[in-house]
């Protein structure tokens, strides 16, 4: 269901906004109320009568009515709090852009000879890897004490992935590409897969961009999100990433190694 379907409309702003919601009082609150979003077109999936999954939801837009030019993927408990056409209007059509995101850094070498009840004495060794994350968001109170969450960004900036609240990309790269979402991420990692097929499949970057905003929900962590965190791990097994939902054991730092029986180097 289109909350404003004019064609015209969103020729002339550039801007089109997708959210997929079973909960009106909060898509009114955040985004059918703002006035920074609801002056361009908004194409609002209602899931109260059929529930049908984010991924497959944001697909049939894709496929039947996605115009030319920004579109903005968004949850509905989402919040911009500034005009977001003004902070993407002249950025490059060639990246995925979110507004938090996270990025792997190789940290130090690290040699680890201990016992494992498995193998016996084995020696590990290779890098740790930090995880950044960029883009400063707003969130609800209780979530982290500073309700702010992320590191802040004066350029848009390199990431492996970024969080499914706000997702944003223009259609011509979608078109170029033939980009899906893939409908096995029904509810959870949709982002993440998004960004990592496009990385290995075309070589597509995914860039976090600053903006004022806010995002003030919870995800589920319920057994379809371990669920698709492990089939997301194996989908892409060999690429080394990161996200807001995952941390990969070689960001875990050195207390994976805390208990056990062995000598640690760092250098």
């Amino acid at each position: 269901m289109s909350k404003n379907d004019d064609a015209n409309g969103f020729a002339e702003q550039g801007l089109q906004l997708v959210c997929v919601s079973h909960l009106p009082d909060v898509f009114a609150r955040y985004v059918g109320s703002n006035s920074h979003v609801n002056r361009y077109p908004i194409v609002l999936y209602d899931n109260n009568s059929e529930n049908v999954g984010i991924a497959e939801r944001y697909n049939h837009f894709i496929e039947q009515q996605m115009g030319e030019g920004w579109i903005i993927f968004m949850h509905h408990d989402f919040c911009f709090d500034e005009d977001p056409l003004l902070r993407i209007h002249r950025l490059p059509m060639n990246s995925i852009y979110g507004v938090i995101g996270v990025r792997l850094e190789k940290g130090q070498r690290y040699a680890y000879l201990g016992l494992s009840r498995k193998y016996g004495l084995m020696l590990q060794a290779g890098h740790y890897y930090n995880r950044r994350l960029l883009g400063r968001i707003k969130c609800l109170p209780g979530f982290v004490e500073e309700q702010i969450l992320g590191t802040p960004v004066k350029a848009p900036a390199l990431v492996d992935t970024v969080d499914c609240c706000c997702l944003m990309v223009h259609s011509s790269l979608i078109r170029r590409y033939q980009l899906r979402f893939d409908p096995r991420f029904a509810w959870h990692f949709y982002s993440e897969d998004f960004s990592l097929n496009a990385q290995r499949s075309h070589g597509i970057e995914t860039r976090v961009v600053q903006m004022d905003c806010g995002h003030y929900g919870y995800g589920r962590l319920d057994e379809d999100f371990y669920q698709s965190r492990r089939y997301l791990v194996k989908k892409y097994r060999g690429m080394l990433f990161s996200s807001t939902c995952y941390v990969p054991p070689k960001a875990e730092g050195i207390e994976r190694f805390a208990g056990g029986k062995g000598l640690l180097l760092l250098f």
